[in-house]
């Protein structure tokens, strides 16, 4: 059956008597595709000993125009992981998770990793259902001999952004276990590259350098939490590691990046995208280490710090430019306007769905196109990998059709980032990896 009106009658005819209609009018509208979401899409358990259990990992699950609109969704996890919707009990290798009204809202997944043998193990969960197409968290992790020395890093990374040359940036943390160490009573080393210190203590003690005392084989506490500064002392980028070893066990590493600069600054848009026909946007900036500002075009000299109202009729590439009188430096922020398509009925989008931005990778712009079915509130975000939102393109109602937005990464650091489109009650999600 066809998405349009129908129109027509019933006739009642015979008996020598004059026919007598029944004028009839519909119209079909396309049913919404049932969808599950995920978030993240992979989850790392590193090494852990057999026969025993991992730390918990969780993701989210949620459905949205679930068919039947009262089932259940089945969660099926691969040999070596098993699953539960309860932190620390109830843990199996399936789960069969009811919803009604044909929606799920979103709901916390726990993931522990329970290897029997000395092996990697990687394999998939699977999350399927109610008419949707499904979806894998992909998993990966590692047994280790109950006997054999181990040391475990969480995160694997970590990205300090710009700081000021000749300052200390805030503190970021990652998390050090070690099991089965050898000789029993002993240190670990933990060594940082140039322009990052490390501490375990919060505040002070930081140093490129660190010895780790252990006992019994074991590095207290479980897990010990390992404090990182970044201290650029020029203008340019760093990138290193922080190398965790010793204890006869493999030494692990943690990726580290940052750079130093003379000038901070930001420039925001909001909104970043407006309709067709143009409108207001306000324009917030602040600066440190600066002495002077202005922002192109046609607005000029502004104060260090502060925020403007401004009318945009098309797409705008507006500029901070800062500077400390020997150094200037640029944050520029691109105000786009939606373009939208609206077809006729017959090639009117079938369903809201989320494409994938082109290009991908990108450096240091991309074009994030969707398409809408019906005219509806639209939010589509941008976040890092972390979860932390970075921008949001649209916030607005949009009439039916293909959208095209433009995100401007120019100021962000290389890396992974989610494009998050909410509709109608729905969430899509696509990965973008910016690359300079």
């Amino acid at each position: 059956m066809a998405v349009q009106s129908y129109t027509g009658i019933i006739t009642n005819s015979g008996g020598g008597v004059t026919t007598q209609n029944v004028v009839l009018t519909g119209t079909s509208i396309s049913i919404a595709s049932p969808v599950i979401t995920i978030n993240p899409g992979s989850l790392a358990f590193s090494t852990v000993r057999i026969n025993t259990n991992s730390s918990e990992q969780t993701y989210t699950m949620q459905g949205s125009n679930l068919s039947p609109t009262i089932d259940s969704l089945t969660i099926t996890a691969p040999l070596g992981y098993t699953i539960s919707t309860v932190s620390g009990s109830g843990f199996t290798s399936s789960k069969r998770i009811p919803y009604t009204g044909g929606t799920l809202s979103a709901k916390t997944i726990y993931v522990r990793f329970s290897p029997v043998a000395v092996q990697s193990y990687t394999g998939t969960i699977t999350n399927s259902g109610g008419g949707a197409t499904t979806q894998n968290v992909e998993l990966t992790g590692t047994g280790v001999s109950a006997t054999t020395p181990a040391l475990t890093v969480n995160p694997t990374s970590l990205s300090f952004g710009n700081v000021i040359i000749n300052t200390i940036s805030s503190e970021l943390t990652y998390t050090l276990t070690g099991l089965n160490l050898s000789p029993a009573t002993d240190s670990l080393t933990i060594t940082a590259s140039s322009g990052f210190t490390i501490s375990t203590v919060s505040g002070s003690g930081f140093s490129s350098s660190k010895r780790i005392a252990y006992t019994s084989g074991t590095l207290q506490p479980v897990p010990k939490i390992i404090y990182v500064r970044f201290s650029p002392t020029a203008e340019q980028s760093y990138n290193g590691i922080i190398t965790n070893s010793g204890g006869g066990a493999a030494a692990q590493t943690v990726v580290i990046s940052g750079s130093g600069v003379l000038i901070i600054g930001a420039l925001t848009a909001t909104p970043q995208t407006l309709p067709g026909d143009g409108n207001t946007v306000t324009l917030c900036w602040t600066s440190k280490n600066a002495i002077s500002a202005s922002i192109s075009p046609n607005i000029g000299t502004v104060s260090l710090n502060g925020s403007q109202n401004i009318y945009v009729t098309s797409e705008t590439q507006f500029i901070l430019t800062l500077s400390n009188g020997t150094t200037t430096v640029q944050y520029p922020v691109i105000v786009g306007i939606s373009t939208t398509s609206v077809h006729s009925e017959s090639v009117r989008p079938k369903d809201i769905e989320l494409a994938q931005n082109y290009p991908n990778p990108f450096n240091p712009s991309t074009e994030i196109g969707y398409q809408l079915n019906t005219t509806v509130e639209v939010q589509l975000v941008v976040y890092d990998i972390r979860g932390k939102e970075i921008v949001t393109l649209v916030n607005q109602v949009q009439q039916a059709g293909h959208h095209t937005v433009t995100f401007n990464a120019n100021n962000l650091a290389s890396g992974m980032y989610i494009a998050r489109l909410k509709a109608e009650g729905k969430e899509q999600m696509r990965k973008m990896m910016l690359t300079k």
